[in-house]
């Protein structure tokens, strides 16, 4: 362990400038003067056991991918649903990440997986045989999971709820996709469309209504008009 003269800390590290105020390290343990009892974090050890949590997760994932194909080859044989506990895999792994990071834009990230995991559930719906579950149940209900996601995170936060302004309208718009697919035979289930298309008017009324001029403002800087 070093010691910084400039910060009075001490650290845990092999390199000989301070990671703070960037000055020389003194060797050994002992300060010229008396410190704080502080101690600068050793972040390699936090580095080391999330980088063994990730392994093990990446490990749990593909045994789990690996059971799931075993059990589909030797019990069901005729239907690959092993596909879709892989792609579910697979996107967990792309969607998690992200969401874990600091400073992430949740309603941006909301507004994504509409499209993504849309597309994610219609590819697997036209892999094991075309059924219309993905038009008539899932997009729908991620639709309507998103929808209110956006809108509570608009409520709980107040003081910067212009910032998911821009996203609810976005989303309010898309709330119409579901009713879309119904009304050009993509889609069978009338309740499953309208729930969706309803909570988006709503969505959009209480963007015109309480952000008319913010709404404007955030038109403009987005998209620097």
């Amino acid at each position: 362990m070093k010691t910084c003269n400039a910060c009075h800390t001490h650290v845990h590290t092999e390199e000989n400038f301070c990671p703070l105020c960037n000055e020389i390290l003194l060797p050994g343990n002992a300060p010229p003067h008396p410190v704080p009892q502080n101690s600068y974090p050793n972040l390699a050890d936090k580095l080391v056991k999330y980088n063994f949590i990730k392994r093990l997760l990446l490990f749990l994932s593909l045994l789990g991918c690996g059971v799931s194909v075993l059990i589909n080859l030797l019990v069901t044989p005729g239907f690959l649903w092993c596909l879709i506990v892989a792609a579910a895999v697979i996107y967990g792994w792309l969607v998690v990440p992200p969401l874990l990071q600091r400073g992430v834009n949740f309603a941006l990230q909301a507004v994504l997986q509409v499209f993504f995991a849309s597309a994610l559930t219609i590819s697997l719906d036209f892999i094991i045989g075309y059924k219309g579950w993905s038009t008539n149940y899932v997009i729908p209900s991620i639709i309507i999971v998103c929808i209110l996601s956006v809108a509570l995170l608009a409520v709980f936060n107040r003081t910067n709820w212009a910032q998911y302004i821009l996203y609810q309208v976005i989303i309010g718009i898309l709330g119409f996709a579901p009713l879309v697919l119904y009304l050009t035979g993509l889609a069978q289930n009338i309740v499953m469309a309208l729930i969706p298309a309803g909570l988006g008017l709503a969505s959009l009324l209480a963007s015109l209504i309480f952000g008319d001029r913010t709404l404007k403002t955030e038109f403009k800087r987005r998209f620097h008009l």
